[in-house]
């Protein structure tokens, strides 16, 4: 008996996972907003195929493999238009006002969805008055707060590099905790946060570094949070909803300060 033929993969499949491995690389790898990151993989999609059917045209090629390049070109360019509309209507529809007022992170994606960092402030002193300031002069966390985030990810890269070391018999893959420990040290040295002139302004990192500056009147909610663990150093989290889409968490502050920032936000 011969082997069982594996399925082929649907040509829809095929077509989509450019758009979504370009949209996942810009999200995580340089924290572009979603709607922009899945525009961008809406053009992706997109082939270019004119000179293959020049080509096809001046040979007049015929037979079943031109009908299936043709085909395809025509299904590709259709999901391109159908992706690259949707992608729009998403990224105009993150600039809308909300039920609060304007989402000014939504404004900022749509204007200027890939900025240098040194030309933030003078762009928002040209199109957005009110949001002009930087992100230079924050207050980080406490020192005692350092271990709660190099602590997790070391720990969990650990576990994970023991569990490949193990099934794969590499035991160099334990070093996978030294990578979780970089980690969580250049989230430590990212957080941030201010409030000053009626402005908020945090800073955190996931894989990419993210700023959030907004009016603080502007806020929906915010929250004063505290774990078991956080008890004993006397941590706590603040956490501040914008719109539907904005949040700025300040992780693990000193308690006092979390109830002050608190207090100054109501």
């Amino acid at each position: 008996m011969g082997e069982p033929m594996s399925r082929p993969t649907p040509r829809w499949r095929r077509a989509l996972s450019p758009i979504l491995l370009v949209a996942a690389m810009l999200m995580l790898a340089l924290g572009q907003p979603w709607p922009v990151a899945l525009l961008l993989g809406a053009i992706a999609v997109e082939t270019g195929a004119a000179s293959t059917l020049m080509v096809i045209r001046e040979n007049n090629a015929a037979g079943p493999f031109t009908e299936v390049v043709t085909s395809t070109i025509g299904l590709n360019n259709i999901l391109a238009l159908f992706a690259f509309s949707v992608a729009a209507m998403a990224l105009d529809m993150s600039a809308m006002l909300t039920d609060t007022g304007v989402s000014f992170r939504g404004l900022a994606q749509t204007i200027f969805p890939l900025l240098r960092t040194a030309d933030v402030g003078a762009v928002l002193a040209e199109l957005l008055p009110e949001l002009a300031d930087g992100a230079s002069g924050l207050e980080p966390p406490p020192s005692r707060a350092r271990r709660r985030y190099l602590l997790p990810p070391t720990a969990l890269a650990l576990a994970a590099g023991a569990v490949a070391a193990i099934a794969l018999e590499l035991p160099w893959l334990l070093a996978a905790g030294l990578a979780g420990l970089a980690y969580g040290w250049l989230r430590w040295r990212a957080a941030g946060w201010r409030l000053a002139g009626g402005r908020l302004a945090v800073r955190s990192r996931m894989l990419a570094r993210t700023t959030v500056l907004a009016p603080a009147r502007n806020r929906e909610s915010h929250d004063l949070e505290q774990t078991v663990l956080q008890r004993r150093d006397r941590l706590a989290h603040v956490q501040v909803a914008f719109g539907k889409s904005t949040t700025a968490r300040i992780r693990h502050l000193d308690l006092d300060v979390a109830r002050r920032l608190w207090v100054s936000l109501t």
